[in-house]
């Protein structure tokens, strides 16, 4: 699946995949045959904005349970000859990994805050073509123009989160924080402070 957010910076798909990534650790966290591995790209951490960190991060979260006999070998290949391991093989152990998994989960948060976005957009097809019926794919992303076109194709299943959608959400939690016992409780007696509070709290939010 693949969730985009609108013009707006902060719509709420990091809270999203947030969410997404611990409730399936609820879920499956007890379930020897699951795995789940994430990422989120930030533009403020350099190790978080390339391809590579991110390939490494995977492939160093699918082996914690226990280290899968491709992994040792790629780690003793670079050992031995002293190298930095690139791209490919970085690839290709982990659509070994992911071959051996019985069901794995993948999460991709933040895909335009990536420098390499047209490496990512190969990678993300290249995982895509492995046609892993045990692989299941979330990423999310700001609406840019090329990553949207690759992204469609690959995950043609989207979700767009819209400010004015979100709006809602936050005018229905404002609503029920006025009538649970949280601290704005001491307005909802006021029909008038009420209404002031929501629309100020909705406009002043704009859509995050």
């Amino acid at each position: 699946m693949f969730i985009t957010e609108s013009t707006i910076a902060g719509c709420g798909k990091t809270v999203i995949s947030s969410t997404i990534i611990n409730n399936l650790w609820k879920d499956y966290a007890q379930d020897s045959k699951a795995s789940i591995a994430y990422f989120y790209f930030d533009f403020t951490e350099e190790q978080k904005q390339n391809v590579e960190g991110c390939l490494r991060s995977l492939l160093r979260q699918l082996s914690a349970k226990k280290l899968p006999s491709v992994v040792k070998a790629l780690y003793k290949q670079a050992q031995e000859h002293s190298v930095q391991l690139g791209l490919d093989a970085l690839t290709d152990t982990l659509k070994a990994v992911l071959q051996q998994a019985p069901l794995t989960f993948l999460v991709f948060d933040a895909l335009d805050e990536c420098k390499e976005v047209k490496i990512l957009m190969k990678k993300t097809a290249e995982i895509k073509r492995w046609e892993l019926p045990n692989v299941r794919i979330l990423a999310t992303s700001r609406r840019e123009p090329n990553i949207i076109e690759t992204m469609d194709i690959i995950l043609p299943q989207s979700i767009c989160l819209q400010a004015a959608l979100v709006d809602e959400d936050i005018k229905t939690y404002v609503k029920y924080s006025l009538r649970s016992d949280g601290p704005l409780r001491i307005w909802s007696g006021d029909a008038k402070a009420k209404q002031e509070i929501e629309e100020a709290l909705v406009d002043g939010s704009n859509g995050m």
